[in-house]
Order: structure tokens, then sequence, then C-alpha cells
């Protein structure tokens, strides 16, 4: 049996959709600003309700590694081009290297 490949894409192109279409049924506004409260940013339903005490006690168990040496700490601005410069190419040897 021959598989009809444009068969096959246009149900799969229909399929997708049919089922990607968004009803916009949350309170989030259409031009893509955040509402004013920041309480209606989530769907409190479907949040664990977790407390300040365990995310303090999760966090603490995190490692995030060494931090960044003193030197490339804080990256001058991008108006002293040479010392722009020069800073990523430490910061590149330090990613690449961790010199």
């Amino acid at each position: 049996m021959k598989l009809n490949y444009k068969a096959i894409f246009v149900l799969f192109t229909l399929i997708l959709a049919f089922t990607a279409c968004d009803e916009n049924t949350s309170n989030q506004p259409l031009n893509g600003t955040l509402l004013e409260d920041p309480n209606e940013w989530v769907c409190h339903d479907s949040m664990d309700k977790v407390s300040e005490n365990e995310i303090a006690l999760f966090c603490a168990t995190l490692s995030f590694g060494d931090s960044a040496p003193d030197n490339i700490q804080n990256p001058p601005p991008i108006s002293d081009l040479n010392a722009k410069n020069q800073y990523d190419h430490v910061f590149q040897n330090f990613i690449r290297n961790r010199e």
C-alpha cells in the first residue's frame, strides 16, 4: 500500500489547527500586557500551596556552583568598546575553560 504523503500532511495540519485554537478563556488581556493585580497572573487552582519556609528549604538545597571571578562580575559599559571587548574575551575563556 502506497502512503499518500499529501493526505497525511493535510490530515496532520487539520488536527493541529483544531487542537491549537485558543479561546482566550483566561483573564489575560489580548494585547499581551499583564493584569494590574499580580494575584491574577496565575491560575490558583493549578498551583500547589507552598509556604515561604518550604521555598527557603528547597532553595537551600540548590547548588549553583562557584561564582564567577571578580574580574568578570561587572562588565564595562558598551561605550568603552576596547574594555568591553577585552572583558568578552576573558568571559568567554571563563565559560569555556573555567579559567
